[in-house]
């Protein structure tokens, strides 16, 4: 057996295991990494939005660049890492050895949980 990580996920690999691994494909989840962030910090930011323009208009207030001012000064990082109950969900729907879901719930912030798949029974198993 080998151990292969990358980012902050690792994964035992046997040598003669038949499950598809690409380590060209490293680039590619580092990426991917980097734009769910990105997707789900601005996803959060669009809730706290939506929240504060609810809670303005019951208060009979319009939301106002000072509210918008405010969320803009917000931690959505920090935000992300403490709503993960109402965080994103993740398809990795050909997961092969899985690595991509690990690291999707290793590095990116407020993931509520990952579905790993595959056609391969193997890489299922």
């Amino acid at each position: 057996h080998k151990i292969i990580t990358e980012g902050l996920g690792s994964i035992i690999f046997s040598e003669n295991n038949e499950v598809f691994y690409n380590k060209v494909q490293v680039f590619n989840r580092d990426i991917s990494i980097h734009v769910i962030k990105y997707f789900a910090e601005l996803r959060m930011k669009e809730q706290e939005i939506e929240k504060m323009k609810k809670k303005r208009k019951s208060e009979k207030v319009p939301f106002s660049a000072e509210d918008m001012e405010t969320l803009n000064q917000c931690d959505w990082k920090k935000k992300c890492e403490e709503n993960s109950q109402n965080g994103i969900v993740i398809l990795d729907a050909l997961a092969a050895t899985a690595l991509r879901s690990i690291r999707y719930l290793k590095e990116i912030p407020g993931v509520k949980k990952v579905i790993a798949n595959d056609m391969d029974h193997s890489a299922v198993e």
